[in-house]
């Protein structure tokens, strides 16, 4: 169960962490026009994707211990999960957005199961 949970996360820290990288190098130009693009929104738009990049790092690091890195899990589980309610937000006063980032609101709205996945796994009960 603990290898399986390992690799999930992995393979879904990669979303964060090539999104991050990537759009850190390329700026908010990637999304809109180049007219549109200002050093407000770019910046932003790079530090935001910075913070994704940031979080696959940690992503990373807990992921050998999954078993006993409980807090430090659920607190990176928990920033996903607010970040989908904002895109839910986004959803609801805005309108849909494109296929891409309707199912990332999904994954990161269904983020809870995998710290049930890591709950029946946590070897850290004494200290969590």
């Amino acid at each position: 169960m603990k290898l399986g949970l390992q690799i999930v996360v992995g393979i879904l820290s990669l979303i964060p962490g090539l999104y991050g990288l990537v759009n850190t190098w390329v700026g908010a130009a990637r999304f809109l026009e180049p007219d549109v693009v200002n050093a407000a929104i770019d910046s932003q738009f790079r530090f935001q994707s910075g913070i994704y990049f940031g979080l696959a790092i940690m992503i990373w690091y807990a992921i050998p211990r999954i078993d006993r890195a409980t807090t430090l899990f659920r607190m990176i589980a928990l920033t996903i999960f607010v970040g989908g309610l904002g895109r839910l937000l986004s959803w609801l006063t805005v309108g849909q957005p494109d296929a891409i980032m309707t199912g990332a609101m999904f994954l990161e709205l269904s983020v809870p199961v995998l710290i049930l996945w890591q709950n029946a796994i946590r070897t850290d009960r004494m200290s969590a």
